[in-house]
């Protein structure tokens, strides 16, 4: 049997990347969403012409509707206002990233959810791109010995397009900019291959205005057993790249963009090319739609080890991302924009 699930704000995210998953997948039928727009309502129908539609989560909650699951789509900002009446409705969650601004905010988020015994996870698509798979691979074979460190480039020549304005450059609806909008995916990157928790972050940001959100950042995370990262971010470049680096005891891994490469100590490099680079666009519904195969059953309300391994990861992030923002949660109504 299919899971029954809700889309909450169809923007840009929700069209181009959900959407697309979704629509070619036989065993996940969404019956209804949330969107206070009537333009980004009549695109969500064009591709469900037979779901229900919903102004408000409430109005959702209070529908009567049954649901496995919904994919909450919003920018971060409207995160915990669609999270939270979910969890209470007695549904799975699938949060667009980031979950939480800082620990804090992530542990209401977290206490509900184990409160309610259903499942909260947070897209982390980048990690089922097939570069990063096999940097996975790698390391669980167990060939180079434990990472040690993680540095991560990520270059954009200016921030990514949303359905409804340019949100991702206003701090009271994406919370920061680039060190949150592509921070959080270099963050659960780095905690996905090192395996260690955070003990402390630096950081320098740059931005065109004192009141303006980040343009540029340069992280360091210290983690545990002396492991450590290095994220370097821009919306400057004058290219599109992205591009790593995995030091570990017996070896090294380069992610570069369209390549892996692994150099044993004293050993062959091998070389594994992909069809397209990393860099490649900013949807990616084929790496969405990877992500979904193994959170699937977590949505379905199983108890699984991907479950505990996303929960695990967004934890990193969000303490990463307190360091970085340095203040605490926004109580602030947001302007009223759910679509991403």
């Amino acid at each position: 049997m299919a899971s029954r699930a809700a889309i909450i704000g169809f923007g840009a995210a929700a069209e181009k990347t959900h959407a697309p998953a979704y629509l070619k997948r036989s065993d996940i039928e969404i019956a209804a969403c949330v969107e206070p727009s009537p333009d980004r309502r009549e695109a969500f129908l064009r591709l469900w012409p037979w779901a229900r539609v919903f102004e408000s989560t409430e109005d959702l909650v209070g529908s009567g509707l049954s649901l496995d699951f919904v994919d909450v789509a919003t920018p971060p900002a409207h995160h915990e206002a669609a999270v939270l009446p979910a969890l209470d409705a007695g549904w799975n969650v699938l949060c667009e990233k980031p979950l939480a601004p800082n620990r804090s905010a992530w542990e209401a988020l977290e206490g509900a959810a184990r409160r309610s015994g259903k499942n909260l996870l947070t897209i982390h698509n980048w990690a089922y791109a097939p570069h990063w798979l096999k940097v996975r691979e790698v390391l669980d074979s167990g060939v180079l010995g434990a990472a040690r460190h993680v540095q991560i480039r990520c270059l954009r020549t200016r921030p990514s397009s949303s359905a409804t304005g340019s949100w991702r450059s206003s701090a009271d609806l994406g919370w920061g900019g680039v060190s949150v909008d592509h921070g959080w995916h270099s963050f659960y990157l780095i905690r996905r291959c090192l395996g260690s928790e955070l003990e402390d972050a630096s950081f320098s940001l740059e931005s065109a205005s004192p009141d303006a959100v980040d343009e540029s950042a340069s992280v360091f995370l210290r983690c545990e057993n002396g492991k450590t990262g290095f994220v370097y971010l821009t919306w400057r470049a004058s290219i599109r790249l992205n591009a790593a680096v995995v030091d570990a005891e017996r070896g090294v891994i380069e992610v570069k963009d369209g390549a892996v490469e692994v150099r044993l100590r004293d050993s062959d490099l091998r070389h594994f090319d992909f069809k397209e680079k990393l860099s490649a666009g900013s949807s990616h519904p084929e790496w969405f739609s990877t992500m979904i195969d193994d959170y699937l059953p977590a949505l379905a309300g199983g108890k699984t080890a991907a479950a505990a391994e996303n929960l695990a990861e967004s934890r990193f992030c969000s303490a990463a991302l307190g360091r970085v923002l340095g203040a605490p949660y926004r109580d602030a109504a947001a302007p009223e924009v759910l679509a991403r």
